[in-house]
């Protein structure tokens, strides 16, 4: 099965305790694809973007809920200082935001002059 696990260092070996998917405490969503990208933010959410079940997920404090559904998460995440959780899409031409339960597009490389369009591997994100 495939699991997100957490792990303080100094803690011993046997502190490590599973936050979602397979044999994790969560209530909620626990079944996760073989390969989800993460972010975490400031007060502690861990967000997953379990792509092969086309969704983004948050766990937190022992529970699990669905944030976004049906969509095609399979870029980074990164989350912002305050709280502010950005995606960009697979071919890393697109950066949107999570806006409640859905994606806004904050910029997409097609619409910008061919000069400065971009192919994001990774978000510098300060706001």
């Amino acid at each position: 099965g495939h699991r997100i696990v957490s792990w303080k260092p100094g803690d011993h070996a046997s502190r490590v305790r599973p936050v979602a998917g397979e044999g994790a405490a969560a209530t909620g969503i626990n079944d996760l694809g073989s390969s989800c990208l993460l972010s975490i933010s400031p007060s502690g959410e861990v967000f997953v973007s379990d792509w092969q079940n086309w969704r983004l997920l948050r766990f937190q404090n022992g529970s699990g809920d669905v944030v976004v559904d049906n969509a095609d998460i399979s870029g980074p995440l990164f989350c912002s200082p305050n709280g502010v959780l950005y995606v960009t899409s697979q071919d890393g031409r697109t950066v949107a935001k999570v806006v409640g339960s859905t994606l806004q597009t904050v910029i997409a490389s097609e619409s910008l002059p061919a000069d400065k369009q971009f192919k994001a591997t990774r978000v510098f994100v300060t706001k």
